[in-house]
Order: C-alpha cells, then structure tokens, then sequence
C-alpha cells in the first residue's frame, strides 16, 4: 500500500477547510471493473478526507496504480474543495508502495477520462 498526502497553503488571516475526495479512474473501455492483481480483489472506490488545522491532508491506503488492471488505463482522480469553492482537481499516478506528496504523482488529464 501507498500513501498519498499534500499540504494546502492558506493566508495568515484566512482559515481554510478543505473536504479532499480520492477515486480510481479507469478506462472503461479496457476493462468493466478495474481488478487489484496483488489482492485479488475488485480495486473500486472513491474516499474522503478533511485537512488537519495545518492544511494537511492524507490517504493511508492507497493501492499503486501498476497493481491495478487494466494497466496503464487506471488513475487516481483527486478533488480538493476548499471552504466549498469549487474543487481543484488533479490526476495521479501512484507507482509502488511508500509515500507520495501529490506534486510529485501529477499526471496529464487521460484521455478516457
């Protein structure tokens, strides 16, 4: 399993709360229900978190990208909705196990998707 984490920067005087929404993408086309190979499992799923009182946010268990079938066609679509403005998303690649600060997983939007 992975971890996926960021950080939202704010104004001194401003306090931002940020609700950040994680799901698996996949090309439909490619494969109906996209399969964890390692845990033979089904790899659906979309969840939820909150920025601490710093900014922080976290997903512990995050399946890599390369476990999950249809290879190559599968990618973890990340929504960060602060103070309820519409969200900012971005699109990420998770490629084994450990720790990832988004900015550093950000691929370009597919285009499947």
């Amino acid at each position: 399993m992975a971890t996926l984490y960021n950080t939202l920067e704010r104004a001194a005087s401003v306090n931002a709360f940020a609700v950040v929404n994680l799901e698996l993408v996949w090309d439909t086309d490619a494969q109906s229900v996209p399969l964890n190979s390692s845990e033979e499992s089904s790899a659906l799923g979309d969840w939820s978190a909150t920025t601490d009182s710093d900014g922080k946010w976290i997903f512990e268990t995050v399946d890599p990208n390369t476990d999950i079938t249809p290879t190559g066609s599968n990618v973890y679509k990340v929504t960060e909705t602060v103070n309820g403005e519409e969200g900012v998303v971005s699109y990420v690649e998770i490629t084994g196990n450990g720790s990832y600060w988004l900015g550093d997983v950000i691929v370009s939007t597919p285009a499947w998707v």
